[in-house]
């Protein structure tokens, strides 16, 4: 085992899998080889390996991290509603692991089929297992963490800057990051102190440029979530921001302890946590309007940072907008990049229904997880069942790099936001390429991203309120070249110059809400 820990640290994949397998040969019924292997292979993205390595060890041993690599696995394939039946499965033989009950609940996610009713019942699951946790923890291990929460609420009176912890695994190249480095780089350092606590094991150039616009860097992914809570404390951090929710690489169970007396989440993930000890969730009137509908399905009190959320930070030196079919008697191509885990069976169907209007156009999807055979074969029998011939998909894993990713965009006319879990950053980068997206609003904060994207750029005539007006908007765009010639001249100016590429706004904005959570306002 600990030869494969160590190939695995050298990132040697293929070593530390043989190593692995060598345990497991010796003792075939540890749980401890058997995910090791599972990990491993799900890193190399081999997930049939994966899935049979993760189903045979249920089937003999059985154990909830098992179950919990199964879900990951699944979901890495994009068979998001398979996903969601194994996390069910596995909460009903380990009804209080909470990490089985987080699966479940990011998981419904992209599931069309879910209600927000349903979601939202997931959610406040997750919240009770952990507050259950925490009732069940002695005293004497939350000391620390409970006298530093204890102390008084900071005031504008204090004398001193508000310390804010940012806790994260994406402080580096990820969507997350390119989303919050505006206010890493552009916070009033007379006013705030950052403190970072970065929960990822590797550094990139990202990291490096966050990690010099912030008063002190911790890396904490070696820390168990009681190391974590009391570093936390410890650095008497006022205001504890979140970046992560839900979504891998979180740290729920420290936040279920609370080490900050005030905690709130942001940006990483589309929903609640669920937790009763995280105070705010920041959002816009767009994403989530002020409705009791809204608000009752969240743990926190929503917070509206109007007129949007997000502060999107674009490529430098990203490449021109062009077109590489340009033309009326050009075949138009349809696009979609982002994680193929998000194109669900509804919005598939949808695309069969655009595809069927719009003769011999073609579809270009494009995404990080279809590198492997069976991501990319389940996609299309997917595509299949809507109606879409296979002759008419091209499918391609990721590019190289960043600039070779936005070149791909030339091959697109018109992109298709996927539903229920809409775009963010791959929506931004689109617009910046000067490709029109359309996206269809939905009930929930993962299918209105694309509302309030397009809203701040001046272009809400690309969202659509129901299925048919989501269907009909796409094909009488494709249709239209001197439309899409207008779009690629003139989208990246509009995001440019909208509230979305607003740094100074968005750091006032943020900077202004901060300050009042610090002292609690609006907190039941």
């Amino acid at each position: 085992m600990q030869i494969g820990i160590c190939e695995g640290e050298l990132r040697r994949s293929d070593r530390a899998i043989v190593a692995f397998q060598q345990a497991l040969a010796i003792d075939p019924g540890s749980a401890r080889a058997r995910a090791a292997v599972l990990g491993a292979l799900t890193d190399l993205r081999r997930y049939a390996d994966a899935e049979r390595v993760a189903r045979d060890g249920l089937a003999q041993w059985p154990d909830a991290e098992l179950a919990v690599g199964l879900v990951s696995v699944l979901m890495a394939m994009g068979r998001t509603a398979d996903a969601a039946a194994a996390a069910r499965d596995g909460l009903a033989r380990w009804p209080d692991h909470g990490t089985l009950a987080i699966s479940l609940a990011s998981s419904l996610q992209y599931d069309g089929e879910a209600t927000p009713q349903q979601i939202a019942a997931a959610h406040r699951r997750v919240g009770e297992i952990f507050d259950r946790a925490r009732a069940g923890l002695g005293q004497q291990m939350l000391a620390g963490v409970d006298s530093w929460r204890a102390r008084p609420a900071w005031s504008r009176d204090a004398g001193r800057p508000l310390r804010v912890g940012v806790l994260s695994p994406d402080l580096r190249s990820h969507s997350v990051a390119f989303v919050i480095e505006p206010f890493f780089e552009g916070h009033d350092r007379t006013k705030f102190q950052l403190v970072a606590f970065s929960n990822a094991r590797d550094r990139d150039a990202v990291t490096e440029r966050l990690a010099g616009h912030v008063h002190e860097w911790h890396s904490v992914a070696d820390l168990t979530d009681f190391q974590l809570a009391e570093l936390i404390a410890a650095q008497k951090v006022d205001l504890l921001l979140d970046l992560a929710g839900l979504t891998i690489g979180n740290r729920v169970p420290c936040l279920s302890l609370q080490p900050a007396r005030v905690q709130a989440t942001s940006c990483g993930y589309p929903d609640t946590t669920g937790l009763s000890p995280v105070d705010y969730r920041i959002v816009d009137s767009l994403t989530d309007p002020d409705t009791a509908a809204f608000n009752g399905r969240v743990s926190e009190r929503l917070w509206r940072l109007d007129p949007c959320f997000l502060c999107y930070k674009p490529v430098a030196d990203a490449p021109l907008p062009r077109r590489v079919n340009a033309g009326a008697a050009s075949p138009p191509t349809f696009g979609c990049f982002n994680a193929s885990r998000k194109i669900s069976m509804q919005a598939a169907t949808l695309w069969g229904r655009i595809m069927a209007r719009v003769p011999q156009s073609r579809l270009l999807i494009k995404s990080f997880d279809l590198a492997d055979a069976t991501a990319s074969a389940g996609l299309r029998t997917m595509l299949e069942r809507a109606g879409i011939a296979s002759e008419r998909v091209e499918i391609l894993p990721a590019t190289k790099g960043v600039q070779e990713h936005l070149e791909m965009y030339a091959r697109v006319d018109v992109a298709l936001d996927p539903f229920p879990y809409n775009g963010t950053t791959t929506t931004c980068e689109a617009l910046l390429m000067g490709v029109p997206t359309v996206c269809l609003a939905g009930e929930r904060h993962a299918s209105r991203v694309g509302v309030s994207i397009m809203r701040a750029v001046g272009a809400s005539e690309l969202v659509a309120e129901s299925a048919d007006a989501y269907v009909d908007t796409a094909v009488l765009l494709a249709q239209d070249a001197a439309r899409l010639d207008r779009y690629r001249s003139q989208l990246r100016g509009m995001l440019l110059a909208s509230v979305l590429c607003d740094a100074r706004g968005f750091v006032d904005r943020l900077q202004t809400a901060l300050m009042a959570m610090a002292q609690g306002e609006g907190l039941r």
